[in-house]
């Protein structure tokens, strides 16, 4: 592995990261932006540490913040995601990275810093897998990135919303998995209050509306 852990460096990054999500300048989608000659090992090692890095952030906001929807759902997406990438490791030889994810947590102190939060990581998420994709890719990892990035895409959302106070909860069509989290349109058939930010009814088909379901399988992974 081509990159060199700072202590010192990662500590300050820790610090530095509460504003701007958790994304650090040595693994993860922070070392990814700063990559300018990305190989495929490198990609998934950067892949595979910021999906553990929201897992590890999320289950924090749970269990010290009470935290529930939006991030008992997108918890149990991460895990998906660690999944679909951990048989590409072995396909293509790479080492898997050794880190401590809990070194880099950050601390929000309320629900509204941790959406906030949320809101940061994904988008710097979302801007790895992107440049990911515009790199010479077998057809099989590319695939693996498109979901990844269509999930933290819908995860986006989910706390986008959470940040307004918009939730709504809804049912996704078939194509997709979980309970919907937003708010219901009129083609959307259900009950909702006067205020119409609560409701409960059928989604309107957008994927993934709360961040929390998926594909039972990734399809791009063979045997």
């Amino acid at each position: 592995m081509k990159k060199m852990m700072s202590i010192l460096l990662a500590g300050f990054m820790v610090l530095a990261s509460a504003s701007v999500g958790f994304a650090t300048s040595d693994i993860g989608a922070g070392a990814a932006k700063e990559d300018g000659n990305l190989t495929l090992e490198d990609m998934l090692e950067y892949a595979i540490e910021d999906e553990y890095m929201a897992k590890a952030e999320y289950e924090y906001i749970i269990e010290e913040l009470d935290g529930g929807r939006p991030f008992t759902n997108i918890v149990k997406a991460e895990d998906t995601h660690i999944e679909w990438l951990k048989p590409l490791f072995e396909k293509y030889d790479v080492d898997f990275p050794e880190f401590d994810s809990d070194d880099y947590l950050v601390k929000p102190d309320s629900i509204e810093s941790a959406l906030e939060l949320g809101v940061d990581a994904e988008v710097a998420n979302i801007a790895m897998y992107e440049s990911f994709l515009k790199e010479d890719l077998p057809e099989d990892v590319e695939k693996v990135f498109e979901y990844l990035k269509r999930g933290s895409e819908n995860h986006l959302k989910a706390f986008e919303r959470g940040t307004t106070g918009n939730f709504g909860q809804g049912r996704t069509d078939e194509n997709w998995k979980g309970n919907g989290l937003g708010r219901n349109t009129d083609e959307n058939r259900g009950n909702r209050n006067n205020d119409g930010q609560r409701g409960q009814g059928r989604g309107n088909g957008e994927p993934l509306r709360d961040g929390s379901g998926g594909f039972e399988d990734c399809p791009y992974l063979e045997d």
